[in-house]
């Protein structure tokens, strides 16, 4: 029996020395935060992720591509594609505003690729997080800032996996050098002729602003939700209108009529 106690109090010790050196995530914020680690493990937290959910409303009713929108003016039309992209986004709280950093980089320069580029109804992600707070704004822009993206032209060097890049190959017109904001095709029921309409990114001036009352919970994935109004996003247009026209309307209409939720 005595030859047992240095035997077990070995294997005590070893088991001790064992649990000190476990190593895990340490961080309250990350999902994978570990109660039995004693050592910070090195790059193996993960945070959480912000998706962001795209879904077209015809007034209070979801909107699919075949369906048709009947107009004030009596014109009837169906949306075929919709391509839209949005960036800088931010999310502000009482006493401090948060960003979502995926840097690319180009040669000596870098950008913040936040940009999320929809084709419909899609859900994207934009990246991790890193707090835990209750957010009174949400604050994002429709397009692109050029200031940050003219740069890293021409489009051919930027990361082909980023955002960015998602964005630009859909929205950069080369022949002319513009960035659209956004492309829209419509088809009039009536005549049966197509429209192919782009929204200039010139056109589209600063970012738009939300409230909010979500409260944002450490180590949870979470989701936003981008509700577009077809009905507002269309009204004032209808079948004389040159396309020219129609983009114009659609573009001052467009903060209007999207939300958060």
């Amino acid at each position: 029996m005595r030859r047992l106690i240095p035997v077990i109090s070995l294997a005590l010790i070893f088991m001790l020395a064992c649990e000190e050196t476990e190593e895990g995530c340490l961080d309250l914020l990350a999902e994978n935060f570990s109660f039995e680690a004693v050592n910070a493990c090195d790059s193996c937290c993960l945070y959480p992720t912000l998706n962001l959910r795209l879904e077209l409303m015809s007034d209070t009713l979801d909107y699919s591509f075949s369906d048709t929108l009947v107009l004030d003016s009596d014109d009837s039309l169906t949306i075929n594609t919709l391509q839209l992209v949005f960036s800088d986004f931010s999310f502000i709280s009482a006493g401090q505003s948060y960003k979502i950093e995926d840097s690319l980089h180009n040669e000596d320069l870098s950008i913040k690729d936040d940009f999320v580029f929809f084709e419909a109804m899609q859900t994207r992600t934009l990246g991790n997080t890193r707090f835990e707070d209750e957010l009174g704004f949400i604050d994002f822009r429709a397009g692109f800032d050029e200031n940050r993206v003219r740069p890293f032209f021409p489009p051919s060097s930027i990361d082909q996996d980023s955002r960015l890049d998602l964005a630009l190959d859909s929205l950069y017109l080369s022949s002319e050098d513009e960035l659209l904001a956004g492309k829209c095709i419509i088809k009039w029921i009536q005549s049966g002729s197509i429209d192919t309409i782009q929204l200039s990114n010139n056109q589209i001036n600063g970012g738009i602003s939300f409230e909010s009352d979500r409260f944002v919970a450490a180590g949870q994935d979470w989701q936003l939700k981008i509700i577009l109004d077809v009905d507002l996003l269309l009204e004032g247009i209808n079948s004389t209108f040159s396309s020219v026209q129609i983009a114009n309307v659609m573009v001052d209409n467009l903060y209007g009529s999207v939300r958060l939720e």
